[in-house]
C-alpha cells in the first residue's frame, strides 16, 4: 500500500478487491444465528486483547505502527461476497461491534492480529508489514449481474471488471472507519 509512514507521506490510495487472509469468511459461513456469530467474533477479539497483555512489546509496538498509519485513509473496493476481501469488511464491522460492546478493550484488539503476533517471533521489526489498517472508506458493491451463471457467479464477486460499470449500477455505499 502506497505509504511512507516514517516520513509522515500518505498517498491517496485506491484499492480493488484488496485481499485480507481472515478467519471470518470460515465462521460466516457456519450455520449459526448472528448473535452467536458475533459472540464468536467478541470471544476472537477478546483472545487477542488477553495475548496483547501478554505480549506486551509486540501490543506497544502495534499502537506505535497504527498511530503512525491512523492518518492514512485508503479507499478500499470491496465486493459483500468476495471471501479474498471479506477479511476487510469483517475487520471494520467487528471493530465497530467490540467498541460497542467493549469499549475499552477494543482500542488494544483491534491493532493484534495473530498474523502480526506470529511473524513478529519471525521476523525483525524493520520488515514487518502489519495487515490491519486503522482507518479506511470501505465501498461496498452489493450488485450481482443476474445474466452470468450461477458458477461464474461464485467467482464474479472478485474479478475486477465488476468496476467497469456505471456507479449506479454497483449500488455502492461508503463507510468510513477510524481509529
Amino acid at each position: 500500500m502506497m505509504l511512507d509512514s516514517k516520513q509522515g507521506r500518505n498517498l491517496p490510495t485506491f484499492l480493488f478487491n484488496p485481499p485480507q487472509v481472515s478467519l471470518a469468511p470460515v465462521i460466516n459461513k457456519l450455520l449459526l444465528s448472528e448473535p452467536v456469530k458475533t459472540k464468536l467474533h467478541d470471544a476472537n477479539n477478546l483472545l487477542k486483547a488477553g495475548l496483547g497483555l501478554v505480549l506486551s512489546p509486540h501490543r506497544r509496538h502495534m499502537e506505535e505502527v497504527f498511530q503512525k498509519l491512523s492518518p492514512w485513509v485508503p479507499s478500499l473496493y470491496v465486493h459483500d461476497k468476495d471471501i479474498v476481501c471479506q477479511g476487510f469488511i469483517d475487520h471494520f464491522e467487528q471493530r465497530r461491534q467490540l467498541d460497542k460492546s467493549f469499549h475499552g478493550l477494543a482500542g488494544s484488539a483491534v491493532k493484534l492480529s495473530y498474523r502480526d503476533m506470529l511473524y513478529s517471533f519471525v521476523r525483525s521489526k524493520e520488515k514487518e508489514l502489519p495487515h490491519l489498517l486503522p482507518s479506511a472508506t470501505l465501498w461496498r458493491n452489493s450488485s450481482m449481474d443476474k445474466d452470468v451463471n450461477w458458477l461464474h457467479r461464485r467467482f464474479h464477486a472478485h474479478e475486477l471488471q465488476q468496476w467497469w460499470k456505471a456507479d449506479a449500477d454497483l449500488g455502492l455505499s461508503p463507510s468510513s472507519y477510524s481509529l
